[in-house]
């Protein structure tokens, strides 16, 4: 029974060629997709993890108001830094 249906899809198969290349390059891109995507978290989520405290690093983030958006940055200006470090205690 089962030998029959391998016959019967093999035959499809074979008939709708380009049905199933469309299908199986649909699937390839999908899965490329996922593993960049995955790729891409993995790499985000371990970004701080070569410090020996890595539960002890925070990023500081400028945030900008321009034309009445918002806009968020990963970068402070300089003098931020001495500031931070002379009125936090915890900070080294």
């Amino acid at each position: 029974m089962i030998k029959n249906y391998l016959l019967i899809t093999l035959r499809n198969l074979l008939k709708n060629k380009l049905f199933i290349f469309i299908n199986v390059f649909g699937m390839g891109v999908a899965i490329a997709c996922c593993i960049v995507a995955y790729l891409n978290w993995e790499y985000s989520d371990k970004w701080d993890a070569s410090f020996s405290n890595a539960d002890n690093v925070y990023r500081v983030q400028f945030w900008r108001e321009f034309q009445g958006e918002q806009e968020r940055y990963g970068i402070i200006p300089m003098p931020v830094a001495g500031y931070v470090k002379q009125n936090i205690k915890d900070v080294a």
